[in-house]
């Protein structure tokens, strides 16, 4: 679940905009775990993990019409992810786009980067498999 507000101001040459992106994710997976060794029990207790995770993120972002055939655009977006790991991101946002007039058409090009939280642990994470009591080397998802 999620969502996402914005607020724009347009003054003069400036159209800015300003707001806040916010997602959660809860999983609930229901496994087994089984030892392939020779002379081992088949499979050991089933077990649940419900992991968690959470971004929010905050951006800011002007678009400035120098003349009528140049715009330039820039903004940054700040991220926090938290959940199985924490992480905090700042990424750019530049642009410019240069309008051609006999032939009305817009060049645009753009610069950006955009942060890609982690997926949330799965039950083929070798994380899950540290609170076995068994070898790695034994381990495998059913």
């Amino acid at each position: 679940m999620g969502g996402v507000a914005t607020i724009g101001i347009t003054k003069k040459q400036h159209n800015f905009r300003v707001g806040m992106q916010v997602f959660g994710e809860r999983d609930n997976q229901f496994y087994e775990v089984v030892d392939s060794t020779p002379g081992s029990p088949d499979a050991f207790a089933p077990q649940r993990t419900i992991p968690w995770a959470n971004v929010e993120t905050i951006f800011l972002e002007d678009q400035f019409k120098a003349t009528s055939w140049l715009t330039f655009n820039g903004g940054v977006r700040l991220t926090h992810y938290a959940g199985p790991e924490s992480e905090n991101a700042a990424d750019p946002r530049l642009g410019v786009a240069i309008r051609i007039p006999r032939l009305d058409w817009v060049l645009r090009g753009f610069y950006g980067r955009y942060y890609q939280a982690p997926p949330l642990v799965t039950v083929t994470d070798p994380a899950l498999n540290d609170n076995q009591n068994f070898p790695a080397a034994a381990r495998r998802a059913r």
